[in-house]
């Protein structure tokens, strides 16, 4: 369950001492909070966030990363409105125009992962740039994967570190071998990732796989899985963000 705080930006699961897959301790009172990243935990994906948790991310991005209290300058408005309440319940709220940060939609994320021009058909089956199952990731003391090569991912519980049978691993360690075209790292297995395709009032579409997934077929470009935007905080639950180029 969410901490109490402004908007439930901070899951207590990310600092129990009990989960070892939450990367964010917290100290302080309310008001006066600060945040430091857990041991060995900084390279790692962000977790235990939620849809909303990632728009006021884009939106703070968007904002220039001011400090300040929340509000329509800050985390609130800017890439997304999420000033209205009722389209929060909803599940309304989309992109705005001209976002400098977003949360990648369904297809754009798709072709982040399995597109390459140079493929006959143009899309990889799995975001490895690979048409063929990827290895099984597994890691080193500080979670960094240890068998680094071509067509390597994190899922199916393979990295066993920090006491627990699987876990998040280094953003970027199976290698440059197990990118997507354009160079994406873990765009398949280490932690699901929302997209901001709705798919109903309470879903949007999540894309990749993670750690847990058991089979590389979640991985693949023919899966996507609803997830529930008010409920769904998890240690295999993260997100990417695109961002806008310079022409």
């Amino acid at each position: 369950v969410p901490a109490a705080g402004a908007h439930s930006l901070y899951n207590s699961s990310m600092g129990n001492p009990t989960v070892v897959r939450g990367g964010i301790d917290r100290s302080g009172s309310d008001g006066s909070y600060t945040y430091s990243t857990r041991s060995n935990m900084a390279d790692k994906p962000v977790n235990y966030v939620s849809i909303w948790d990632a728009f006021r991310y884009c939106n703070w991005l968007h904002n220039g990363q001011p400090a300040g209290a929340i509000g329509p300058s800050t985390t609130e408005d800017g890439a997304y409105d999420l000033t209205d309440s009722a389209a929060i319940a909803a599940n309304t709220v989309v992109r705005e125009a001209g976002a400098l940060y977003w949360l990648p939609d369904d297809d754009e994320w798709v072709k982040a992962a399995y597109y390459d021009p140079s493929k006959a058909g143009g899309y990889w089956k799995y975001p490895t740039s690979s048409d063929v199952a990827p290895t099984i990731a597994t890691a080193g003391g500080v979670g960094q994967i240890t068998n680094s090569g071509s067509n390597v991912a994190n899922y199916n519980s393979g990295a066993v570190w920090n006491g627990v049978t699987g876990n998040l691993t280094t953003v970027g360690s199976a290698g440059p071998g197990s990118t997507s075209f354009i160079g994406a790292a873990d765009m398949g297995g280490n932690v699901d990732e929302l997209t901001e395709t709705i798919v109903g009032p309470t879903l949007r579409y999540i894309r990749g796989g993670s750690w847990l997934f058991p089979v590389a077929a979640g991985l693949s470009i023919q899966v996507r899985t609803p997830s529930n935007v008010d409920v769904d905080e998890r240690s295999s639950l993260g997100f990417r963000i695109a961002k806008a180029v310079a022409p």
